[in-house]
């Protein structure tokens, strides 16, 4: 499920993902989209590449991505 709300005041932008299995994003090819990433582990452990760089996700766990890194979910839903 994906949720997306613009506030035309300030411009800000919040984007929601969840239960997607595929979830990635990849900063070179979207260098035009500047957005940090809090991401939430709600389920099981699993891993995460970040940069191309293999972590495992504790579960029930919170870590921010900033805005220049590539990551994907590994395999598992992120919710």
């Amino acid at each position: 499920m994906r949720y997306e709300y613009h506030d035309p005041a300030s411009g800000g932008q919040l984007l929601m993902t969840t239960d997607e299995p595929d979830f990635a994003r990849y900063f070179f090819r979207e260098r035009n989209k500047l957005f940090n990433a809090l991401v939430w582990n709600r389920g099981e452990a699993q891993s995460l590449t970040i940069d191309e760089l293999r972590f495992e996700v504790p579960a029930n766990a919170f870590f921010a991505l900033n805005v220049s890194h590539s990551f994907r979910v590994n395999g598992r839903r992120m919710r």
